[in-house]
């Protein structure tokens, strides 16, 4: 698989305007955008055939094109490694082997990653552990067996 697909928009040297628009419609890795149709991409607010070509251009530099089935990489989940704040629920695959249980495979349910946007760092982890609650009430009695819910916070805003 080409690694391009895996990186953000941004290094395919597009212009502010192509990146802003693209953002405003949620894509922000190579392969998001490469699953779009050419007709999908014209639909998108601001851009037009110049930024449609600027695009087709970009991607075909890395040997990619536009409307391209680009499988979900199973069991992989990327995160936002950038992020202030991540939230994540998910389960183990458990194998036994040899009357031994053993992890098989991560199950990723919800992934949020967030940045600090509140000018009141409290109010905005309220919100955050009040998520985390939800979802642990959400995931109590998943079927497919326990649920982890782990939140992560960067460093250097546990002494905010």
């Amino acid at each position: 698989m080409n690694d391009m697909l895996y990186k953000k928009i941004e290094e395919l040297g597009l212009s502010v305007r192509c990146i802003n628009c693209l953002h405003s419609v949620r894509i922000t890795l190579v392969s998001d955008l490469v699953r779009f149709t050419e007709k999908q991409i014209l639909k998108t607010h601001n851009l037009g055939k110049k930024q449609l070509s600027e695009i087709k251009d970009a991607v075909a530099r890395y040997g990619l094109e536009l409307g391209t089935y680009v499988p979900d990489e199973e069991g992989t989940v990327k995160i936002d490694t950038d992020a202030e704040y991540v939230l994540e629920a998910y389960w183990w695959e458990r194998k036994l082997v040899d009357n031994v249980v053993k992890d098989k495979k991560k199950h990723m349910l919800a992934c949020i990653a967030c940045y600090r946007e509140h000018e009141d760092p409290d109010s905005q982890l309220e919100e955050i552990l009040a998520l985390k609650d939800a979802l642990i009430h959400t995931y109590r009695f998943y079927p497919e067996g326990e649920v982890c819910v782990k939140l992560t916070i960067k460093e250097e805003f546990v002494n905010v």
